[in-house]
């Protein structure tokens, strides 16, 4: 729509839903003895509501469109926004493990003023098998359910006090439904965020930078309890969901250990996958919205390595905020740097903890010592996390062989397995033999 007038605003004060889309100050016209202008406008109607608008996930890359994002970005902004353009940039080798992902170059108008903003869509995988799990576990729906959590008040007021400048991705559009997912999110790239996954094990700083994250996110979910009276619907993970490939990898490192005292205690674990799973239920301390895989390889570091955005919240849930640091210990932290630094570790969870909750005027619903004695008695989570992961961490080239028997090492140091085979009553296990 084109018009002629002295200035826009007179015709804005008589629509609040024009858009300008191009102006042209060098093209002026007389008429009567006024000068008007060229005014290049869409009328366009607001969106207040990011539900109003009829947008359905994508069920592949091929079905993005013009009119898709224009709704997206127009749900988002909670306003109407013209698109000028877009650039798919679908990369050659995968980005993703249970997603598929693509990167977006958008321009696009919102109140007259021109925007570029980069995103990466999150799609359901190619591969079938993929697909399969992801739908048997409801891993879509647990990574919409918390991106709908991170935008209430509470989750929005502890993001905006946090000195983490980037602790999740800001998420533009989160939906799921029987046969797609689609989540588009800004580019952390933009802020020179990336991965850092270190095959011998994430040092000291890097560590730490991810239990900090993790804490603030947990401290937003005691929050919000208390603010709501209960947690966002995330139910538990049923470990069972990882039996077949857990027992797989409990026999592969009964044969790799072959020869040594801790092969016997592999072999007996495989049948005892499931007092692993319900072994967390023994030591309680308190709820909490967890990550559930938490790693470096979900983690985005800042060019400084101080800062930590965690991404991929497809297994986050409602549980005991240790397991999140057990994941981390054993799937990503270098066990030499976790053996010598551990206390230091614990401690600057806690303290980015309580930072949240001291803000808020909350106290701590445990304390350092109870936190640190959880820690020692849930090891077995820790080596659950390493168990099931460790074929994909290898056929991946993201763990060492020194890693690994440093990881073993650890274990045996302390006891963990014997400890716990020895906590089973009934069982009849046998011990350090050959």
């Amino acid at each position: 729509m084109y018009i002629l007038a002295k200035q826009l605003d007179f015709w804005s004060s008589k629509f609040t839903n024009l858009q300008l889309l191009e102006q042209f100050p060098s093209n002026e016209f007389s008429f009567q003895e006024k000068t008007y202008s060229l005014f290049v406008i869409q009328v366009n109607p607001v969106c207040r509501n990011c539900q109003v608008m009829d947008l359905k996930p994508l069920q592949s890359v091929d079905n993005l469109s013009k009119s898709w994002l224009e709704k997206m970005l127009s749900s988002y902004h909670r306003q109407s926004v013209f698109l000028e353009n877009y650039e798919l940039d679908i990369p050659s080798k995968t980005q993703g493990f249970l997603s598929d992902i693509f990167f977006l170059k958008t321009t696009y108008y919102l109140t007259g003023i021109k925007e570029s903003t980069n995103l990466v869509v999150k799609l359901l995988p190619s591969k079938k098998e993929l697909i399969n799990f992801i739908k048997e576990g409801y891993l879509a729906e647990r990574e919409v359910k918390f991106y709908e959590f991170s935008v209430s008040e509470v989750f929005q007021r502890v993001l905006t006090a946090s000195p983490i400048c980037h602790l999740i991705p800001k998420i533009y559009y989160s939906a799921v439904n029987e046969s797609s997912v689609t989540l588009v999110m800004e580019d952390l790239r933009d802020y020179n965020y990336e991965p850092v996954i270190v095959r011998d094990g994430s040092d000291l700083q890097q560590t730490v930078a991810i239990v900090r994250s993790a804490a603030v996110v947990h401290a937003a979910g005691v929050l919000y309890r208390i603010e709501n009276g209960s947690f966002p619907d995330l139910q538990s993970v049923d470990k069972k969901f990882y039996d077949e490939t857990l027992k797989t990898n409990l026999k592969y490192l009964a044969s790799r250990y072959a020869g040594k005292p801790i092969a016997n205690v592999f072999s007996q674990l495989i049948e005892l996958t499931n007092e692993m799973y319900i072994y967390t239920a023994r030591y309680p301390l308190f709820d909490t919205i967890i990550h559930g895989d938490l790693w470096a390889g979900q983690s985005l570091f800042s060019s400084n390595r101080e800062s930590v955005c965690l991404i991929d919240w497809q297994f986050c849930a409602v549980g005991n905020p240790v397991i999140d640091l057990q994941g981390q210990f054993f799937m990503s932290t270098d066990p030499v740097v976790l053996d010598t630094n551990l206390e230091e570790i614990l401690k600057q969870y806690w303290s980015s903890f309580n930072d949240v909750l001291s803000r808020e005027n909350v106290a701590s619903p445990c304390t350092f010592q109870e936190f640190s004695e959880c820690v020692d008695k849930l090891w077995i989570c820790g080596f659950f996390y390493l168990a099931v992961s460790i074929h994909d961490f290898i056929d991946g080239g993201n763990i060492s062989d020194k890693r690994l028997d440093g990881y073993v090492e650890f274990l045996s140091k302390r006891r963990i397995l014997e400890s716990f085979l020895e906590s089973l009553p009934g069982k009849n296990v046998r011990l350090n033999q050959r």
